[in-house]
């Protein structure tokens, strides 16, 4: 028996009485129990971790993805034999994503196309049309590694007080990437990252951090995993945002309503930074852009105007140095 305000729980019958499904009251049970007897005192006397079923809902937007999506879905596709879930595609390119995905992957749900939406707005239509408990978003140029589905059932059913879930992000050589590095693009790291502080800081400690199991400010929005009832309390992205900065705003709100993000060396992800057809000039453009619109929703108006200052002076000294460094062809 535990009753610590909700009322005398005891048997299969009183459970059903007071409405509450069996696999919710065992991770109530479990709250309650961490709760009153201490996280280590509950663990140590050897309490099993609820195991409820989960449903896993696979988010995907598609903007001209055609050559990349497929390595993603298969990835997917070999992890979850066995597992509840459903994979839901929206298009926001010319529709050969979905073409390609309607062919040669029918398991998958395909949304109507709603033209370019962005991709906040295209993940929002997919959350709203999806039935999960766990709400993960992945980029169709991001490809899973194997066991990370599983990494990740265990971790949302061991650590119920995190909200969100990430994992260690890998180049194409398979090497950490700057991704598992990222912060809130405020005017005091954009100033720490062009004087080289954040560099060195990230070299002499950050890097030591990438094999722990930890909470964590921000992570990449290539792939993260989040509560449906988190989801549903943030309210999803912010459709303001068009492309680039939206997940930073969705983490900051996280922060700020102490939501837990955690991330989790077990989960690995290969990701094809800047797929989808963006590269060079326009990327710069809609990243600053994005940048901008976080900046002058988070700060103050003087504050704001002074991360643009520092952060179109990192985005010229970089145009500069990658010229300068050109050679012309004898």
């Amino acid at each position: 028996t535990y009753s610590r305000g909700w009322g005398h729980i005891t048997t299969r019958q009183n459970l059903q009485f007071h409405h509450i499904p069996l696999a919710k009251a065992a991770e109530a049970l479990f709250i309650m129990g961490r709760h009153h007897y201490g996280e280590a005192a509950w663990h140590g006397a050897g309490v099993p971790l609820p195991r409820a079923a989960m449903r896993l809902s696979f988010l995907l937007v598609g903007y001209n993805s055609a050559a990349l999506i497929a390595s993603s879905l298969r990835a997917i596709a070999t992890q979850i034999a066995g597992t509840d879930h459903e994979i839901l595609l929206v298009d926001n390119g010319d529709g050969s994503t979905a073409a390609l995905v309607r062919r040669d992957f029918p398991q998958v749900r395909i949304l109507p196309r709603r033209g370019n939406v962005g991709y906040g707005a295209g993940n929002n239509y997919l959350a709203r049309h999806a039935q999960g408990d766990l709400l993960v978003i992945v980029n169709p140029d991001a490809v899973l590694l194997p066991g990370t589905v599983a990494g990740l059932e265990e971790l949302a059913a061991r650590r119920l007080d995190a909200a969100g879930f990430a994992g260690l992000m890998l180049n194409a050589q398979g090497r950490p990437s700057g991704e598992n590095f990222l912060a809130p693009p405020t005017l005091g790291h954009l100033s720490a990252h062009m004087l080289g502080f954040y560099a060195l800081w990230r070299r002499l400690v950050l890097v030591r951090r990438l094999d722990q199991e930890r909470a964590v400010a921000c992570t990449s929005g290539a792939f993260v995993a989040i509560r449906r009832a988190a989801w549903d309390r943030l309210g999803g992205f912010d459709e303001s945002f068009f492309l680039y900065g939206e997940e930073m705003d969705l983490f900051r709100r996280m922060q700020a309503q102490r939501l837990i993000l955690l991330r989790s060396p077990r989960l690995a992800v290969r990701h094809d930074t800047g797929s989808g057809g963006r590269h060079g000039l326009d990327r710069v453009r809609l990243l600053c852009r994005g940048t901008m619109h976080f900046a002058r929703k988070h700060q103050s108006a003087p504050v704001a105007a002074l991360t643009g200052v520092v952060l179109w002076a990192m985005v010229f000294s970089r145009l500069a140095l990658r010229r300068g460094f050109r050679r012309p062809h004898d």
